[in-house]
């Protein structure tokens, strides 16, 4: 039910600090407006105020949209503030069917006569004021970033075939006439393999003229790795560098092949290219070159925030070419100490393994030796760690302050000590084990012997399944941080200090659900790391329903995207990127969404309080 005018004024800002009789005659004076879905008015044209009661609304200015208003929200002050205040060309359109309480412009100028009234809008009125001046300054609209295109944007020619048991010269004779790098290997209808101009190239390496005369099929590669029309080009970077190869066969929903997707296609769509990039960390010939590259990995992120990338696909991207740069990292610091050490493997923990980093970044990795190592292997492991962290900083990436890395001892171990160490922790039970077991229960394998990492990883799932009290004190923590709202459904900021304005959106709502999610993810054994994947695989055991569990993976992902947007807010203005959000700063819209995620999340932290009996701990 819609409150009457009086009282519906009475309950938003800044009308609310107004006299009561005050706002009792403005009411008397107001008339309602209805603006239907799609349709729109021009901003400040006429002499009053529209306050929004229902619906929600798109402000834009020159085609680019500049804010999203919902209830409580104001239209047409701009042009009431005096001409250095007037903002022209606004333009709202209804994103769905809204009602309006029109205020006539001689009452809302008196209303202005109120210092804390007039600072509101006033400060509104900045901030939409830079709004527009960004969007001006961001591309045209219709532009499109990388991370916009889908796989359909780029024209491909249809694929070139050859039978399977053509010969090899044959295969370069077709390739070499159609001016393609590849061909596809079948019928026309089904394609059995893919073979490359490098295929050939190497066949008659290795076997000289006489191996032109084998058929294809001896030489092709049979496992196709295929990509959809409808997929994002990120989907498609993603797998080429997920499965190390250079090339993808565009199929249909029936699975017919429509095109070969390689780099160079890649490498010429429009915008940005996080392909490029991997490239360079893969072929960096120095510390300062991957330095460079891990700079320019900061400007695309800012970039790709820009462009509203949802964190999910930011997170994925971004570890993707850490990944690259570590991997070249270690390989130049081990042709810098005379070869390669022992038989290792190095993991990354946290954010990073659970690709949900972001901007605010520092090292959490450890490091997995194998058994029966004398003391020179452990002493070249050792050397290795050291070399390789201090690499990792020359390059970007900031320690980490509580020195969970892999030139700490309390973090480089052989398989076995590491097997020991879970065991030890899960008797301890203590805060030092729940911190402990949080980080290694989002390993991830970064480089060197993948055997070592999947041996711990299923070592540590086995035993925590079997730990009830660890469990119990892992969930606990997801309740540390309570989400920040008050009683009446308002946002709770920092009163005062540093932070004043501001709720850290990681304390009280990544976190709790990040931890939530790990705990369950350990307690029923499952394999998946990402907060997200882990949701989905909770929902599918059928410990959360799967309507709950997606509508709590939909929370979490807006509030990395938050989150991520007030990281690169930070950057922007010379700031280190930290988790403090400023909900001033949102628009009406989002400010209702971040109320409604953080409803979830209380949900969530209840549902751990009573599946854990977190009520019996003290």
């Amino acid at each position: 039910m819609i409150p009457a005018p009086q009282e519906f004024l009475a309950g938003i800002q800044p009308f609310s600090g107004l006299p009561r009789q005050t706002l009792g005659e403005a009411a008397g004076a107001a008339v309602v407006r209805h603006l239907l879905e799609r349709e729109s008015l021009e901003s400040g044209d006429g002499d009053e105020v529209l306050v929004l009661r229902s619906g929600a609304v798109e402000l834009s200015h020159a085609g680019q949209v500049v804010d999203l208003l919902g209830p409580g929200d104001c239209l047409g002050f701009e042009a009431l503030l005096g001409e250095e205040g007037a903002l022209p060309g606004l333009r709202a359109v209804a994103v769905e069917d809204a009602v309006f309480l029109v205020l006539p412009g001689e009452i809302f100028r008196e209303f202005l006569t109120d210092a804390a009234f007039a600072a509101h809008f006033s400060r509104r009125l900045a901030r939409l004021r830079q709004a527009v001046e960004a969007q001006s300054r961001a591309a045209p609209a219709g532009s499109d970033s990388f991370l916009r295109l889908a796989v359909r944007d780029i024209p491909l020619a249809p694929p070139l075939f050859v039978a399977p048991g053509a010969p090899l010269s044959e295969a370069a004779r077709s390739m070499s006439q159609a001016r393609v790098p590849a061909c596809l290997v079948g019928d026309g209808e089904r394609a059995l393999g893919i073979l490359s101009e490098r295929d050939v190239l190497d066949a008659a390496a290795e076997e000289g003229g006489a191996a032109l005369a084998r058929p294809v099929e001896e030489r092709m590669t049979r496992n196709l790795v295929t990509v959809r029309g409808q997929e994002l080009l990120f989907e498609a970077f993603s797998r080429m560098v997920d499965k190390g190869i250079r090339r993808l066969v565009l199929v249909d929903a029936e699975g017919r092949a429509l095109g070969i997707l390689g780099e160079r296609d890649l490498l010429s769509a429009r915008g940005e290219n996080p392909l490029s990039l991997t490239r360079e960390a893969r072929t960096a010939g120095s510390l300062e070159a991957l330095g460079l590259t891990f700079a320019r990995l900061r400007g695309l992120a800012l970039r790709t925030i820009a462009e509203g990338i949802p964190a999910d696909n930011l997170g994925r991207l971004i570890s993707e070419i850490h990944d690259a740069i570590l991997t070249r990292a270690a390989a130049l610091v081990a042709e810098q100490s005379g070869g390669p050490p022992p038989p290792l493997a190095l993991a990354v923990l946290g954010s990073e393994g659970r690709r949900e980093q972001f901007l605010a970044t520092d090292q959490d990795n450890c490091m997995l030796l194998p058994d029966g190592l004398d003391a020179g292997g452990e002493a070249a492991c050792a050397d290795f760690a050291a070399r390789l962290v201090r690499a990792l900083a020359q390059i970007g990436f900031p320690p980490c302050p509580s020195k969970v890395m892999a030139d700490n001892p309390d973090w480089r171990m052989s398989l076995s000590a590491w097997m020991n160490e879970i065991d030890d922790m899960i008797l301890a039970a203590d805060a030092r084990a729940v911190l402990r077991l949080s980080l290694l229960a989002d390993l991830r394998h970064a480089l060197g012997e993948p055997g070592h990492t999947a041996r711990l990883r299923a070592y540590l799932l086995r035993r925590m399944a079997q730990a009830p009290v660890l469990l119990k004190y892992m969930a606990r923590e997801a309740l540390r941080f309570t989400p920040p709202l008050g009683f009446f459904n308002t946002l709770m900021v920092d009163k005062s200090g540093p932070s004043k304005g501001c709720l850290d959106i990681k304390k009280g709502g990544v976190f709790p659900v990040t931890q939530g999610a790990r705990t369950l993810a350990l307690e029923l054994g499952l394999e998946p790391t990402s907060t997200c994947a882990r949701l989905a695989a909770v929902g599918e055991a059928g410990v959360l329903s799967r309507e709950f569990a997606e509508g709590l993976s939909q929370a979490f992902s807006f509030l990395q995207t938050l989150r991520a947007q007030a990281q690169a807010e930070a950057v922007r203005q010379g700031r280190e990127p930290d988790n403090l959000l400023k909900p001033e700063r949102l628009s009406g819209l989002d400010r209702d969404r971040l109320k409604d995620c953080l409803k979830i999340v209380l949900e969530f932290q209840s549902l751990l309080h009573s599946r854990y009996g977190l009520r019996l701990m003290s």
